[in-house]
């Protein structure tokens, strides 16, 4: 009995042996299938995550060369997570969108490409006006090399006033001995007027040293300005000043019979006004910031006219405009312009670096 017993012992471990090895094989081809299957999904999620660096450094190069971009465009290799990514950036007319490309090509030549449409917002200064309240314009012309498009989220008086654009009111529109070229819309959507961020212009006019106290110029000779930060008041009289970069200011900025030139911001927290001053630049296709945060700015030059190159912005109060020649655009809560000149430049229009600006995806996909 017992040596029976132990012949079936026997065949028992040889059957188990048997099936151990029918199991070992396709345990070990899932285990290496399994193995094959996670490299896989690595790479091509390193891919993913590459192929996505490149379509950010590409939105950021649209962003901060929006023009240049659209003529020329963009394309660039770099290597990064043992991988090349090459990308390009393209502006495409049909759909006034910019297709920025992204493949990235890893060491084992498997590659992963992605596509992104995005548009750029242009916000306010899409408009040569745009107002939060009510915009009277007198005896005044507004025309440009792009359409001097009108907004406000009050009412529009125009008076002895042409329009070489479209006029766009949230209330109303009133036109005495007015011409509009564009067209005329009331009740329309109101416009968002973002707040002034101080930081990045408190940092750029400290980049020229230490902030200094009032500054007060009178009948001196030439001067140059900026970066500077002036913790009080900048008051120039009769003085040729070179601005040399961006300057920020406490208090308030008062201009009078000066020449300005150069180029950088002028941002104050109180009041900016300029009288008899000429405010030109060194290129007219990069135009200077003046903004006041918290207060208005008055642009008065008498009988005599002259011209103003900047982006006009004073979101919490008022902006007038009397005899000038204004090369730029303007917006504030509310605006008046009196025998006036106003020229939009095409190169605004497509600045995404201005208030209420910014970048919108409208597709992202796998190629």
């Amino acid at each position: 009995m017992k040596g029976k017993e132990s012949g079936q012992a026997l065949i028992m471990v040889l059957v188990i042996l048997a099936l151990g090895t029918l199991l070992v094989f396709p345990t070990l081809v899932q285990a290496y299938t399994s193995q094959r299957y996670h490299q896989l999904v690595e790479r091509n999620t390193s891919n993913a995550y590459t192929a996505d660096s490149g379509i950010e450094y590409g939105y950021w190069q649209v962003y901060n060369n929006v023009e240049d971009v659209q003529k020329n465009g963009w394309q660039q290799s770099f290597a990064i997570n043992d991988a090349t990514v090459n990308v390009t950036a393209e502006y495409v007319w049909d759909i006034a969108a910019y297709k920025i490309t992204s493949t990235a090509t890893s060491a084992s030549n498997r590659s992963m490409t992605i596509v992104s449409y995005v548009v750029i917002d242009i916000g306010l200064f899409g408009n040569a006006f745009a107002c939060d309240g009510n915009l009277n314009i007198n005896q005044s012309d507004l025309t440009g090399d792009a359409a001097c498009d009108v907004y406000a989220n009050g009412n529009i008086s125009l008076n002895q006033a042409n329009v070489d654009g479209d006029v766009t009111a949230a209330r109303t529109v009133s036109l005495n001995q007015s011409t509009v070229t564009g067209e005329i819309t009331e009740d329309a959507p109101v416009l968002d007027f973002p707040p002034i961020d101080p930081q990045p212009h408190i940092d750029a006019a400290l980049e020229g040293g230490p902030p200094v106290s009032s500054i007060t110029w009178n009948n001196q000779p030439d001067k140059t300005l900026g970066p500077k930060y002036i913790n009080g008041n900048l008051n120039v009289t009769k003085t040729n000043v070179t601005l040399t970069g961006t300057v920020y200011v406490t208090g308030y900025v008062n201009i009078n019979e000066s020449n300005f030139s150069g180029f950088g911001d002028i941002v104050a927290q109180g009041y900016i006004k300029l009288t008899k001053t000429p405010f030109t630049v060194t290129d007219p296709d990069t135009l200077p910031l003046v903004m006041s945060i918290n207060s208005y700015i008055d642009i008065s030059q008498s009988a005599a006219e002259y011209d103003v190159y900047a982006v006009l912005y004073a979101p919490t109060s008022s902006i007038s405009l009397t005899h000038v020649h204004v090369y730029g655009a303007v917006a504030a809560d509310t605006i008046t312009v009196n025998q006036a000149q106003v020229f939009y430049p095409a190169s605004v229009e497509g600045r995404p670096d201005l208030p209420g600006a910014g970048m919108e995806t409208i597709t992202y996909g796998y190629k």
